[in-house]
């Protein structure tokens, strides 16, 4: 499915909504095969945070800050009742909220009753598992309405195949990262309002629209826009059973758009949405193979 409509749409414009969400240009090329997880390089979990606080955010993209560490004098213990004004991040806005709205609905479904049913904490959440060939890394990215976070397992030094790590069981997205992103939210959320999902004030309309590929069989050439498609007659492939002749339905075009993730512990990163941005968190190795989690 991801792969043909990668096809369908162009893996430049792939490419593109990957960058409009937060992830560097030097990840993706715009090759088809990176619709399969076919990257030069990774990301780290704190980017993963990043692009999905961009749809937490209603399609506003913020430049993430890492604190790696924090030191106080003579020893004191954060907070100890002690802020820091971080500042403001840079932010752009690069998706309408009907478009981020609706990836929201989708990834608050898989943690509802999907593959992250263990993330499940007391806040409105969404998000995405991954996993990469052969277990050897498992992810878990998502966020409620006010924090993104992105967890990452697996072995910073090596490729490891994690096949019996989880109880005797393979270690995939929806196992221990799953878990480590739960119990992490709760705590981070624990006290405070957890807050909405966006409302939609920017609709979108989705509409068919003309691939550049076939799905089975043909050429892949589509009808040229204004001309009469000619009669046919089913031949009992492509879904259809027999029948009398039919004629192939205009095809309309539609600018779409598109961008969803994965992410990633050995660490964890954190996205803020809105004035709450701030990111963290160790950065591990990043994954480079396909995530086939559902």
């Amino acid at each position: 499915v991801y792969m043909q409509l990668a096809l369908d749409i162009g893996p430049d414009k792939v490419k593109q909504a990957a960058v409009d969400m937060g992830i560097p240009s030097r990840v993706m090329r715009g090759y088809p095969a990176e619709a399969l997880g076919g990257f030069t390089s990774g990301i780290t979990p704190l980017e993963a945070a990043n692009a999905y606080a961009t749809i937490a955010d209603g399609g506003y993209r913020n430049t993430p800050t890492a604190i790696a560490k924090v030191v106080f004098p003579k020893s004191e213990e954060y907070p100890n009742g002690k802020t820091f004004d971080l500042g403001h991040p840079k932010r752009a806005k690069t998706f309408l909220n009907g478009v981020t709205g609706e990836v929201t609905k989708i990834l608050a479904q898989n943690v509802t009753s999907g593959t992250g049913t263990r993330a499940q904490i007391q806040c409105p959440a969404a998000g995405k598992t991954g996993t990469t060939d052969n277990f050897r890394d498992a992810w878990f990215s998502g966020f409620t309405p006010r924090l993104a976070t992105s967890v990452w397992v697996g072995y910073p030094d090596r490729q490891v195949e994690m096949r019996s790590q989880f109880f005797g069981a393979s270690v995939a997205g929806g196992t221990f990262p799953a878990q480590i992103w739960g119990a992490y939210m709760k705590v981070a959320t624990a006290g405070k309002p957890c807050g909405q999902w966006r409302k939609i004030t920017e609709p979108v309309t989705a509409a068919p629209f003309k691939g550049r590929f076939a799905r089975s069989g043909g050429s892949g050439e589509g009808d040229e826009t204004g001309t009469t498609p000619e009669a046919t007659t089913p031949t009992g492939g492509n879904g259809v059973d027999g029948g009398e002749a039919t004629t192939k339905p205009r095809a309309t075009t539609t600018k779409p758009a598109a961008g969803t993730g994965t992410g990633g512990t050995g660490g964890t990163g954190n996205g803020g949405t809105g004035d709450d941005n701030v990111g963290g968190g160790a950065l591990p190795p990043p994954a480079h193979e396909r995530s086939p989690d559902g």
